[in-house]
């Protein structure tokens, strides 16, 4: 193979800590002694002439050299055979062709998916140099969910702790551990690194899947893996909920945005649905079928049915809530919540089996709470009465009247409430 560039390494390569292709490419240029856009120009001088003078020869320094595009494609490429190299995508997001923009100079700051000023963990740095393994970026870091060290739990930093100026992705003098303004050592007094020990939105899945791209487990994600998806899950649950199968389609297009396949809605889909986000982006079909299975049954048990079938447990299930649906007014149901608890089973699959009788039992519980809250309030009132002295005054009507003005019970619950408590009080009475 033609190559003429040294064998340069990428460091961590095939790990989730796998240094970024912008930080790679600045290695590469500081090690040959060019300038970024030397090196560029060399390279398409050397396989690509007719493209060395068509005015596009200065590389784009920002994070967009980490996504994906065209322009991305087409660095990597010249990269690779001057190396000698074919897999210098895993260092890139090359993989979400449709999830970035298309090219690097389109990135701007209200994109989503990738960070629009460099970070870094400091603790991370301070490892490299005291191995010598030379400072480098992680492409977990330019990933605009990340905002603290996935392995240090400790906050990102974003600017020079001495001059506090945002950094560059290339820096040909110094190396990306020293600032290209002041050259001070990038990380700050250690006692004020801050630590950061809860995990952020979406943190867990970029993760995985960048584990996934280094490793090569993923190399590229099909655009329509979000409909397929939804498609796959809509089918399963549409027995349940009655959907007409002609419909499937105008339902699933009905979406919009939710439907196409973005790194916010992957992340989305994998948080909300319980799924790995590596298997939704390989397989969306059998992350729908996972997610299915984890809304009908409890995920934190081994034997979420405890030895018996899912029907069986759905009848008692059903019979319960008969049972409530028929119970006189006043007397507490236990909510679905509850219900959910103690047969270990998601509320989500009692709407899924039975959706009229789930909703007739909602509405049960809301007015059977709406009146144990007035009895309780009724009940207090006469108390209340009671201890200042009043009630032995008043005569029935006068509080009867008193519990339907304020507490708009109605004439007979409003006696029978005032029943029981003349019968408690006289039972405490000596």
């Amino acid at each position: 193979m033609n190559t003429f560039l040294l064998p340069v390494q990428p460091l961590s390569f095939g790990t989730v800590e796998t240094e970024s292709l912008s930080s790679f490419y600045s290695r590469v240029a500081i090690l040959h002694g060019y300038g970024s856009s030397q090196l560029l120009r060399a390279l398409r001088g050397a396989f690509n002439p007719d493209a060395a003078a068509d005015g596009e020869s200065r590389l784009y320094t920002g994070n967009g050299l980490n996504g994906s595009g065209q322009w991305v494609r087409g660095v990597s490429d010249l990269l690779e055979r001057g190396l000698g190299r074919t897999d210098l995508n895993r260092l890139t997001l090359f993989a979400l062709p449709s999830h970035l923009p298309r090219t690097g100079r389109s990135v701007r700051a209200g994109t989503k998916n990738i960070a629009r000023l460099r970070t870094w963990c400091e603790m991370c740095l301070l490892e490299d140099a005291r191995h010598h393994i030379g400072a480098h970026d992680r492409l977990i870091w330019t990933i605009s969910y990340i905002e603290r060290c996935p392995f240090h739990r400790v906050r990102l930093r974003a600017s020079c702790p001495s001059c506090f100026q945002p950094q560059k992705y290339h820096n040909m003098r110094l190396g990306l551990d020293h600032c290209y303004s002041c050259s001070s050592f990038l990380v700050g007094d250690r006692s004020l690194i801050q630590p950061d020990f809860h995990p952020h939105y979406g943190e867990q899945e970029c993760v995985e899947l960048v584990s996934a791209i280094a490793s090569g487990d993923i190399s590229s994600i099909a655009p329509d893996v979000v409909p397929r998806f939804y498609r796959t899950l809509d089918a399963m649950c549409a027995p349940l909920h009655r959907i007409d199968r002609r419909k499937m389609k105008e339902k699933v297009s009905s979406r919009g945005v939710k439907n196409s396949s973005t790194l916010s809605n992957l992340i989305d889909i994998s948080v909300r649905h319980q799924v790995s986000i590596a298997q939704l982006a390989t397989d969306p079909e059998l992350a729908a079928k996972a997610s299915f299975g984890l809304a009908l049954a409890c995920p934190g048990k081994g034997m979420p049915f405890e030895g018996r079938s899912y029907n069986e447990i759905i009848d008692d299930v059903r019979a319960l809530m008969e049972r409530g649906l028929a119970a006189p007014n006043g007397i507490r149901i236990p909510t679905l919540a509850e219900i959910s608890t103690l047969f270990h089973l998601r509320s989500f699959s009692f709407r899924l089996e039975f959706p009229d009788l789930a909703q007739s039992y909602v509405g049960k519980v809301r007015r059977q709470a709406q009146l144990m809250l007035r009895r309780e309030t009724g009940m207090a009132l006469i108390e209340r009465l009671d201890q200042e002295g009043k009630l032995p005054y008043l005569t029935d009507g006068e509080v009867l009247s008193m519990l339907e003005e304020e507490l708009d019970m109605s004439h007979g619950s409003a006696r029978t409430l005032l029943r029981q408590c003349r019968r408690r009080r006289t039972a405490r009475t000596p």
